[in-house]
């Protein structure tokens, strides 16, 4: 008589510990599912700041030397046009003589009180304005070639870049792995693979908290304990404590005669 009633003692009070554990274990599934929740807000906008970045790492920039080759490009066109205007007016003045080219166009009349052979004397004795104009038309020619040959080195420079920007892509991969960009891809998509895991991981544990109170879905607590495993520290400490409970004999009892 006296072990019956010592074995319904111990009943009772393995079956007040059970329930107690329960509600703890019911509470906790509550309180991890918060945490999971604040943790999903936090994910996102982790993701939203890389985006952020990669966004900064594809805005359009200007380079240095390209401005520089722009602005000297730009320089000596200007100056090959000068240069050719020049040449159409000093094939249209050979085989004129000074002397027509100074009475056709009216300029002959200002020097009515001097002789025009004095004039031209004066000009065909200044030696220094011809070598003058010979030193500009050499370094005409010079910026001229400069120009034809920094023309030539782009085209090769374009053929060669196209080239090697295919080279590049093709050993950077699908994401782009040698940039920073590409790793930052990587990154977000990695963030969006834990945000849709914690999303998860959220619904099942605040599901799992109202069926422990309820008794029921025994087995989708036990599969979602084993899920949260992964979740260092908290989920571990929680499923290692639900793997616990629920595997005694006289919770299992509770379950069937809720």
């Amino acid at each position: 008589m006296e072990t019956e009633n010592s074995l319904e003692i111990q009943r009772h009070l393995q079956d007040m510990q059970d329930r107690d554990h329960l509600n703890i274990l019911s509470i906790s599934h509550y309180v991890f599912g918060a945490i999971m929740v604040a943790m999903i807000g936090l994910g996102y906008l982790t993701n939203k700041f890389v985006q952020n970045q990669i966004g900064s790492h594809f805005a359009p920039s200007t380079s240095a030397s390209g401005g520089v080759a722009g602005g000297l490009t730009d320089l000596l066109g200007g100056i090959a046009q000068r240069g050719s205007q020049f040449d159409e007016l000093t094939e249209a003045a050979e085989g004129t003589s000074l002397e027509g080219l100074l009475g056709d166009s009216g300029i002959g009349s200002l020097f009515e009180n001097e002789e025009l052979a004095e004039v031209l004397d004066i000009i065909d004795l200044d030696q220094s304005k011809v070598e003058e104009v010979a030193e500009q038309l050499q370094t005409q020619t010079s910026l001229t070639d400069l120009l034809g040959t920094l023309e030539a080195s782009e085209e090769t420079g374009s053929s060669n870049g196209a080239k090697t920007g295919s080279v590049a892509k093709k050993n950077q991969g699908f994401l782009g792995m040698n940039t920073v960009a590409g790793k930052l891809k990587v990154l977000s998509v990695l963030i969006k693979i834990l945000i849709v895991l914690h999303v998860l991981g959220a619904i099942l544990t605040l599901l799992c908290g109202w069926l422990i109170k309820k008794r029921k879905g025994r087995k989708l607590t036990l599969f979602t304990a084993y899920m949260n495993l992964m979740a260092i520290p908290f989920g571990t400490i929680l499923s290692i404590f639900a793997l616990n409970v629920l595997g005694r004999d006289s919770v299992k009892k509770l379950y069937d005669a809720a």
